[in-house]
């Protein structure tokens, strides 16, 4: 049933962002983040201009040896998206849409928790990898050309 559910609601969000951006160019960005062995840590999934967004969808890419996904929750602008997230070995998909697009605003669209494997050892990395990406404007056009990806900004 749950998997029935969760199909449902990627399909309809998929639908929504099947639909180009008149939008600026946005900056979606996962910074960096250090964290100790059996620690949690929570990542954002950013984006610094979210003016002309109705629609996201990024695929993150991690190492289920040295992390495990917890969970994903909106972020502060996150919150004005409805949010579906599924995970399937080491890869990470989020989508988040509203029926309208934002007038401006930027920020976290998307938190993601993860426990550190208590056996890594220190100095071991995963790269938080996007390895898909897209945003769509409020007619549900696809506008690739229009994100930048920036890997490795400072965290907090």
């Amino acid at each position: 049933m749950h998997a029935r559910v969760m199909l449902g609601l990627t399909t309809a969000l998929l639908f929504v962002l099947a639909g180009g951006l008149t939008a600026q160019a946005a900056t979606i960005s996962i910074p960096e983040y250090k964290a100790r062995p059996g620690t949690l840590v929570e990542v954002p999934l950013q984006i610094d201009s979210a003016a002309g967004i109705a629609g996201a969808h990024a695929k993150i890419n991690f190492d289920r040896n040295l992390v495990d996904l917890l969970g994903v929750q909106r972020g502060s602008l996150g919150g004005q998206f409805d949010l579906v997230w599924a995970q399937d070995d080491g890869v990470l998909d989020i989508f988040l849409a509203r029926g309208d697009a934002l007038v401006a605003g930027g920020g976290a669209l998307a938190w993601i928790t993860f426990r550190v494997n208590p056996g890594a050892r220190p100095g071991h990395a995963t790269p938080l990898v996007l390895a898909d990406y897209n945003l769509t404007d409020d007619s549900g056009v696809v506008a690739l050309n229009r994100l930048r990806l920036v890997a490795g900004a400072s965290g907090r």
